[in-house]
């Protein structure tokens, strides 16, 4: 018998980036999220159940990758929340 684990899914995302615009039309344009909502200083976008929130950083709160790092080390970024249902 296989036993079922039941995990919470991950349905949004809000990060901080360094260009609004940039990463806009990245995420639509190269990824095909949906534009939902923009605002002065976040814009909000749909891929399916996924809802990514896109918030323009302030230039002293973004930091580098550390020499040290590894790719799935998330110490690097900037501003992180999820969702859980």
């Amino acid at each position: 018998m296989i036993a079922q684990i039941s995990a919470p899914r991950l349905t949004g995302v809000r990060l901080s980036v360094a260009n609004l615009e940039r990463s806009l039309d990245f995420y639509t344009d190269l990824l095909g999220f949906e534009h939902l909502v923009d605002t002065h200083d976040e814009i909000e976008l749909r891929l399916g159940e996924m809802t990514l929130a896109l918030r323009q950083a302030a230039p002293k709160t973004l930091r580098g990758m550390p020499a040290d790092s590894r790719a799935n080390d998330a110490g690097y970024a900037t501003s992180r929340s999820w969702c859980a249902t």
